[in-house]
């Protein structure tokens, strides 16, 4: 993670829009000390940033199949809706 890990870790999260409670349990620590990273209060061991950065990218990997997931729905209601006929498929 380059740059500065305090605003990184916090933008990375919300970007990802991920509660910080949620986030805190998924890296391994409590609430408060996930504030005291994103404050810059408390600097994250090399050891907890790399776990950090598991969990980030854990929640990108399930992000893109949710969106796979809603983009293939939408074909197959598409599809349904586009057979040329003025009536639709129940689903």
């Amino acid at each position: 993670m380059k740059g500065r890990p305090a605003q990184t870790i916090k933008q990375r999260r919300l970007k990802l829009a991920i509660k910080q409670y949620d986030f805190a349990k998924a890296i391994g620590v409590t609430p408060a000390m996930l504030s005291n990273y994103e404050k810059g209060i408390t600097k994250p061991s090399p050891a907890r940033l790399a776990k950090i950065e598991r969990a980030f990218k854990r929640a990108l990997a399930r992000r893109m199949r949710d969106m796979a997931g809603l983009a293939a729905e939408g074909r197959q209601a598409g599809a349904r809706v586009n057979v040329g006929t003025a009536e639709t498929s129940a689903a």
